[in-house]
């Protein structure tokens, strides 16, 4: 899926009130995750909390196995950087880009 950058936003006087910035979204297709991947190394990898993530797949149950689903938001550029070359070891896990609007004078 792609998300498509909305518009910049100044005020009157030019000054920017609305941005756009790049984020990373862990996504998971359960339909193509191998049944012997090692979790805690995942979770390690992303630093999330296994116990968490377990109890929310469990929740989700046939949704996770429908469609592909968050893992974890907005991944910081440093942890997606290091994870990216590490998820060809775990099938069905991926990253995916989009932008979020983001509020300077907030």
């Amino acid at each position: 899926m792609e998300f498509p950058a909305r518009g910049l936003i100044y005020d009157r006087n030019g000054k920017l009130l609305v941005y756009n910035e790049v984020t990373y979204d862990l996504m998971v297709n359960l339909k193509n995750v191998k049944k012997d991947f090692d979790t805690t190394e995942l979770c390690n990898l992303v630093h999330i909390n296994k116990d968490i993530s377990e109890q929310e797949w469990k929740k989700q149950g046939i949704i996770l196995l429908m469609f592909p689903s968050i893992i974890e938001h907005e991944i910081s550029k440093e942890t997606y950087g290091f994870i990216q070359e590490k998820l060809i070891n775990y099938p069905g896990f991926f990253v995916q880009a989009r932008t979020v609007r983001r509020y300077p004078l907030s």
